[in-house]
């Protein structure tokens, strides 16, 4: 459910923009899905990519980090802070509207705990 959210949040955002600016040339744009490694500065990588590039390989001599592409989009804010539980009653209403009409009870439940208690203790 988080995933839905946060990919309509991005396909809202980037209609947005392609209103205000326009079409984006195809090499400023990143497709989903992906992953963002992170290293040290030092860190050296070997990569080696198979023919058909259906495979990847990649050799690191230092520790390193994989983030994929929902993981960069919670943290860009792409769920509106219900992945934290820091969310506002604006928030959850934006969310709230990018699922589908069979989703939405269940958003409440699955991620904020019973929605009776919670409309008690968070006031929404």
């Amino acid at each position: 459910m988080l995933q839905l959210i946060a990919y309509r949040t991005l396909i809202q955002r980037n209609r947005e923009m392609e209103e205000k600016t326009g079409p984006l040339p195809e090499n400023a744009t990143i497709q989903v899905p992906f992953l963002v490694l992170s290293t040290g500065p030092d860190t050296q990588i070997g990569l080696e990519v198979a023919d058909d590039r259906t495979e990847y390989e990649f050799r690191f001599n230092e520790f390193f980090e994989i983030h994929d592409e929902i993981g960069i989009l919670k943290k860009m804010g792409f769920c509106y802070g219900i992945d934290t539980g820091e969310f506002t009653p604006e928030g959850l209403a934006k969310a709230e509207s990018l699922l589908p009409k069979s989703a939405k009870p269940f958003l409440k439940e699955l991620f904020l705990g019973n929605p009776k208690r919670l409309t008690k203790n968070r006031n929404l």
